[in-house]
């Protein structure tokens, strides 16, 4: 989101899509953290989509460049009339970006979003927590980053649409733009492949899915127990009592009822703590 606005406030074109992008890696970390098939599924995606949609709008917008020798979007505007095959890649890649349903970042975000939002229903709420650790509980942390990353997409259309709109629509008001050229043969070649895998993997995403399936579910059997071990109530409280417990200078209740140390965020197995000096003689 924080990269949303930052894109919306520029002047210039290429520092726009260069903020975009922070902005959809954002995803990628997102489906990361929430640890589902898919939402692991979704951000492999999403990476290779960012490479396709990303890569093209760096793309277009040194073809305008190179025309130009300009990157301000005020010194653009009316251009559709000039390039006409430029203007329809340029659209694909935009409304790539912006996840429209149809292209792959649709799929890639839509997934994602799915897998957050299934990670933050199913985690446990207990209610009975003190105010301070409810509101940082993961089920509250985890729904609010999921309808939060939703008003990233929104942000996400409204920037690159407005910037799309003013680049290529309106009025010609420069003199240099009346004599732009449109795509040669070679720039063509760069931009068809790239066309259509955004629509390849948003008609066809299971193709893409089931080549990492197995490797997908692999890892999530292998770290989820992990995941889930640290969001559980059990280490919620015992996380709780050890802050307590530091904050009064010594653990509550005596050594018996200390709460055990984590080890990743884990409590460690009573076999893997040091002996104590009585245990060691």
């Amino acid at each position: 989101v924080y990269g949303a606005f930052c894109a919306y406030n520029q002047t210039d074109v290429k520092k726009l899509v260069a903020y975009s992008s922070v902005s959809h890696l954002g995803f990628v970390v997102l489906g990361m953290f929430a640890m589902t098939r898919a939402s692991v599924e979704g951000s492999i995606l999403q990476m290779v989509n960012h490479g396709i949609s990303t890569g093209g709008l760096f793309l277009c917008v040194g073809i305008l460049y190179e025309r130009r020798h300009s990157r301000l979007i005020a010194d653009y505007g009316g251009i559709a009339k000039q390039l006409p095959w430029f203007a329809v890649f340029f659209m694909v890649m935009t409304l790539s970006s912006v996840a429209l349903p149809g292209t792959n970042g649709f799929v890639g975000e839509f997934i994602i979003l799915l897998g957050s939002f299934e990670e933050a229903l199913s985690s446990h709420l207990d209610r009975t927590l003190p105010w301070t650790d409810y509101i940082t509980s993961w089920r509250v942390l985890a729904t609010a980053g999921s309808v939060i990353a939703v008003s990233g997409v929104i942000f996400g259309a409204i920037y690159m649409l407005s910037m799309f709109r003013r680049v290529m629509f309106g009025e010609i008001t420069h003199e240099e733009n009346k004599h732009l050229k449109d795509l040669t043969p070679r720039e063509f070649g760069y931009l068809i492949p790239l066309a259509v895998l955004v629509f390849v993997i948003g008609f066809f995403p299971n193709v893409f899915f089931n080549k990492m399936r197995t490797s997908v579910d692999a890892f999530v059997a292998y770290t989820r127990p992990a995941v889930v071990a640290v969001r559980s109530p059990e280490t919620v409280n015992a996380n709780r009592r050890r802050r307590e417990g530091l904050a009064a200078g010594t653990l509550p209740g005596g050594p018996a009822d200390a709460a055990p140390p984590l080890v990743f965020g884990v409590p460690a197995p009573a076999d893997a703590l040091p002996a104590t000096e009585g245990e060691a003689r």
